[in-house]
């Protein structure tokens, strides 16, 4: 038969705190009791945060500070309590304690470019007509778009002179282009130069 310290009667136990327990067997008249220490170590707890996206030219400083005497492994074979990242990937980071206890965490980092906006160059119209402004440039589905008229299409129908722009966000990285609309009257020039001819000529 057995005995735990625990008063469990089970061939075994199975425990999570610290500290010394004791087990009796039994079988007849023979009695063998054996005392256990059993100790747990601290883990690192180690949180680089969430998956993030960046636009490009920026960078990102993971860390994740620990107790002295923990070493840091990183995958980008760092052994810096951190690092600074430029481009796109999945950065983790081992930290063990003295004690040999270890845990790993990881964070998913994306880089996204700028988007190019490109509303052409800028266009004269003929009185009474409305062009469409909107980018050469097709983007992908959540993009959103915002123009100085505060609309948020992805074309606008214009029908007054002026400067118009269009800001595009692809991903959290955002750019803009900006066109002019003017009345092709003022783009037209004419120039008249006095001239004298004799009687008779055409």
């Amino acid at each position: 038969a057995y005995r735990w310290s625990s008063g469990s009667t089970a061939t075994f136990i199975t425990v999570s705190a610290s500290g010394t327990y004791w087990m009796r067997a039994t079988a007849g008249c023979n009695m063998l009791i054996d005392t256990f220490d059993v100790t747990f170590l601290p883990i690192p707890t180690v949180a680089l945060g969430p998956d993030t996206a960046f636009c490009v030219g920026h960078t990102l400083t993971l860390s994740s500070p620990q107790p002295p005497g923990s070493t840091y492994a990183w995958s980008t074979g760092s052994s810096a309590s951190s690092i600074v990242v430029s481009t796109s990937g999945v950065y983790s980071l081992t930290v063990t304690y003295a004690n040999g206890c270890s845990t790993t965490d990881s964070r998913d980092v994306t880089i996204s470019p700028y988007p190019i906006v490109d509303l052409g160059p800028d266009t004269a119209i003929c009185d009474g007509t409305s062009p469409v402004l909107m980018s050469s440039v097709t983007y992908p589905t959540g993009s959103t778009y915002l123009w100085n008229t505060g609309s948020t299409a992805s074309s606008i129908v214009v029908s007054t002179l002026g400067v118009y722009w269009l800001n595009v966000t692809v991903a959290g990285c955002s750019f803009a282009d900006t066109m002019e609309v003017k009345n092709i009257w003022d783009t037209l020039h004419f120039e008249m130069i006095d001239t004298a001819i004799c009687l008779g000529d055409p």
